[in-house]
């Protein structure tokens, strides 16, 4: 009695211990959710609005139409709540939160069937990873992704441990969710499709394809319509082309929370294949087939699409969905150091705090500079402005445009006008907005246009990867 006694305490401690981490874990996600639009959402919003039934979500074939979101965007409504006098979109994000953390528990139930200390170190890493913060506080379909993918393999987990037919539907379920919340649930469905081969194979031919049938039929029906009614036909918004070499450093860098550039990329690299492969070596011993599962869904099956497809662009977001799979194997790894004698625990704790400290820093840059501060620039220039028009000119049409125009809806006061490069031939803007993807950018104190000078007025900074900077420009009385 004693013993089923103290055992019930040491489970009400880890329970307890996990809701405090969770109730962390969310209030970091939710102080990021604070903050303007940034354009991604602004154009999914827009897409929301136009729309005149859920069914219209699925005829608009482009990449920044993410489905599932953009039926919430719809369903929330277009109005904000003003918190000091600014736009506040909690409403909009709310989806993105909520998946944001149910998926931190979803990895921590997922790494506890392999021991306490890779649970915990499990929930560390994902509940303090900054790219899962920053996309689980965005109205975007990345972070409802995320959840659907965990819970999708955990599903098949459940299958393929027993006889489990009754989950099944579930996994459906949560699989045609997780392709109408991103497209890149590709890499982890093909994982799940590859695993459960090898899981079936020792079941005899009959048995087998009857068991790998039933597991997967739906989602490959459901996968073959989606292709032809939307991804055959995506349209393709655009942005920076990057190098494929590059985009696979950021990616480990923002895995791993260290910067990408120089020599920290190429470590945060080898960091992620010395975790990857100590994951794998710890599967092993557990569970001898799971490693199949982990290899194909976050190496090997992005590696054959992106060199298949080898698409114009492509940034580390594609491959978020394949974040969480790391931490769980970064995880088990690290936990394995931990339970070395000697010098295990102080390379732990080591791990720990260098990730720690590294995310945590890019996620209170996030909650202090967000992902933009968009409203409060165009504030700036109506209250500078004395006539009854705000004319502004910018060095991208396309993007500022839409920016600009999303926020002059909020002030109504004096007529917003903006002029694209083409009509600024004719006529000189009272501002120019210069704009930087680069955080650390500093801007020049002059821009010269059309014969005119224009001074820094205002720099309104981000936090870097979503939105970008605003640089305010006034032209000089002459």
């Amino acid at each position: 009695m004693a013993i089923k006694a103290t055992t019930k305490r040491t489970e009400r401690r880890v329970y307890m211990a996990v809701a405090a981490l969770l109730a962390v874990f969310g209030i970091l996600r939710v102080l990021a959710a604070f903050g303007d639009f940034y354009v991604d959402e602004i154009w999914s919003f827009y897409f929301a609005r136009q729309m005149n039934s859920v069914l219209d979500a699925f005829a608009l074939n482009h990449d920044n139409n993410h489905i599932l979101n953009t039926l919430y965007l719809y369903i929330v409504g277009g109005k904000p709540f003003f918190l000091a006098e600014k736009p506040a979109f909690i409403p909009h994000r709310l989806l993105s939160i909520i998946t944001g953390i149910v998926s931190v528990w979803l990895i921590w139930k997922i790494a506890a069937k392999r021991g306490r200390a890779e649970a915990f170190t499990a929930i560390l890493l994902a509940g303090l990873s900054y790219p899962l913060i920053l996309y689980s506080s965005e109205a975007r379909g990345y972070a409802p992704l995320i959840m659907f993918a965990l819970a999708s393999f955990l599903l098949a987990e459940k299958y393929h441990s027993g006889n489990r037919s009754a989950v099944v539907p579930f996994f459906w379920f949560t699989a045609v969710l997780a392709f109408l919340s991103h497209s890149s649930f590709i890499f982890i469905y093909l994982g799940l499709f590859i695993w459960s081969a090898f899981e079936v194979r020792g079941r005899g031919v009959a048995e087998g394809a009857k068991k790998f049938a039933f597991l997967h039929l739906v989602p490959v029906v459901f996968l073959a319509v989606y292709y032809f009614l939307f991804l055959k036909s995506m349209v393709y918004g655009g942005g920076e082309i990057v190098e494929p070499l590059k985009v696979v450093i950021s990616a480990a860098s923002m895995a791993v929370g260290l910067p990408s550039e120089g020599a920290c990329g190429y470590i945060s690299l080898a960091a992620v294949l010395v975790l990857a492969a100590g994951g794998f070596a710890c599967l092993r011993r557990t569970a001898p087939l799971q490693p199949v599962f982990f290899l194909s869904a976050i190496f090997i099956v992005p590696a054959l699409i992106a060199s298949t497809l080898k698409p114009e662009f492509i940034y580390f977001r594609y491959f978020l969905a394949c974040f969480p799979f790391f931490y769980l194997l970064a995880a088990y790894s690290l936990a394995g150091i931990y339970r070395r004698p000697g010098w295990g625990k102080p390379v732990f704790f080591a791990a720990i705090i260098v990730f720690s400290v590294f995310n945590l820093k890019a996620t209170l840059d996030l909650i202090r500079y967000g992902r933009g501060s968009y409203s409060e620039a165009v504030a700036y220039m109506v209250n500078e402005s004395p006539g009854p028009e705000v004319i502004v000119g910018s060095d991208h049409d396309f993007r500022n445009e839409l920016v600009l125009g999303f926020y002059s809806g909020f002030f109504k006061e004096k007529r917003i006008i903006y002029l694209d490069k083409e009509s600024r031939q004719d006529t000189t803007p009272d501002w120019l907005l210069a704009h930087s993807v680069e955080a650390a950018k500093r801007p020049d104190q002059y821009l010269f246009e059309g014969g005119h000078r224009f001074t820094l007025k205002q720099s309104y900074g981000f936090a870097g990867v979503s939105g970008w900077s605003w640089f305010v420009y006034k032209k000089d009385v002459e």
